[in-house]
């Protein structure tokens, strides 16, 4: 995958476009012990070019994320411990009505409040949804009971999270919960493989200096 790929894949923008018409994007991110991922993921989101984003973030840790983020408002979600509280999805219906997508998972921290956070994400939201990092583990928490995933999802695991999600690792292991899931799996590593049930890209953009938390 190089340059040329991501321009016929990424839509044009229209003359006319605005904000709204860019698309409305959720990030549920965040923990006071992990404040950072979801300022990092609304960063990206920004340079990617979404036009209206919205972070959630537990109650304590507004304050860090706002001291950060200059253009994106940033919204109070009940909290457990300094994390998401697993009823915490229902308490931003106002945040939910209006948005084309949502990002779970990057600091959620891994306790049972947030797995059962994550997993009411899954069950009630209707947009696509991309999860990452401690989503990802309460999806593997699971064992995908009671949830479906299918082309509207994006996985984005690093080898251990693959891991803990499908018994076989590294490419196979994408390939095949691709096929088990319908959804676009993002196995990070050296090379970056991108698979869904219908196709197979690698990045190798990558390089072992990015192996850093964050």
């Amino acid at each position: 995958m190089d340059y040329r790929d991501l321009i016929e894949l990424l839509p044009a923008v229209a003359r006319d476009a605005n904000k709204y018409s860019r698309g409305s994007l959720l990030i549920l991110a965040g923990s006071v012990r992990y404040p950072g991922a979801a300022i990092l993921a609304a960063k990206a989101a920004e340079r990617a070019g979404a036009g209206c984003i919205t972070l959630a973030v537990p109650k304590s840790a507004v304050p860090v994320a706002q001291g950060h983020l200059l253009s994106v408002p940033v919204v109070a979600a009940p909290e457990n411990a300094g994390a998401f509280a697993s009823d915490a999805w229902f308490a931003l219906s106002t945040e939910i009505s209006h948005i084309d997508a949502v990002v779970l998972g990057p600091g959620l921290t891994d306790t049972a409040s947030t797995r059962e956070f994550a997993l009411k994400v899954l069950r009630e939201c209707r947009v696509p949804v991309l999860i990452d990092a401690d989503g990802l583990n309460g999806i593997a928490a699971s064992g995908f009971f009671g949830i479906k995933l299918d082309e509207r999802h994006v996985l984005t695991p690093h080898a251990g999270e693959l891991g803990r999600l499908e018994k076989a690792a590294g490419v196979i292991g994408a390939q095949e919960l691709a096929v088990k899931t319908g959804a676009t799996i993002v196995a990070k590593g050296p090379e970056t493989h991108i698979v869904s049930p219908k196709r197979h890209v690698v990045s190798t953009a990558g390089t072992s200096a990015l192996a850093t938390a964050g």
